[in-house]
């Protein structure tokens, strides 16, 4: 079975790991539940609910541009929604601080993110797309 995305074989291998296979394999950690385990129930709570990305907390502008380039780009929702919430912070930069307590603690607000996903999966070009708009050209 090809996988739609990037036409890459879909394997037991790529979809869920060498570690996946090995423990199958092993049936004395039947019962247990495991990390495997957890990745097994998300990816099948994923296949049948959808996409995760909660795209209703952008604007009405913002979430049509994310259906039309995912529909254009195939670029994953939650890649470009992420991506777009990581440019708006980037673009916020240092500008705004948190007062933490009324005496006068205040702290910059930081946000990290991690895209994770299989190789080909365009992360970096749904970056690329999201950060287009704050680059200094």
């Amino acid at each position: 079975m090809l996988d739609l995305k990037n036409n890459a074989p879909s394997t037991s291998e790529s979809r869920k790991g060498k570690i996946f296979d090995l423990q199958n394999k092993d049936s004395k950690n039947q019962g247990v539940i495991d990390l495997v385990d957890l990745e097994l129930d998300f990816l099948k709570h994923k296949e049948t609910k959808g996409n995760l990305f909660p795209i209703d907390i952008y604007p009405k502008a913002i979430q049509e541009i994310i259906i039309e380039i995912h529909n254009k780009q195939v670029f994953p929702i939650d890649y470009l929604g992420s991506g777009i919430l990581s440019a708006a912070a980037t673009s916020i930069g240092k500008s705004y601080k948190i007062e933490v307590k009324k005496n006068g603690w205040e702290e910059k607000v930081n946000l990290f993110m991690v895209i994770v996903g299989q190789p080909g999966d365009a992360k970096t070009q749904a970056l690329k797309f999201c950060y287009n708009p704050i680059q200094i050209k």
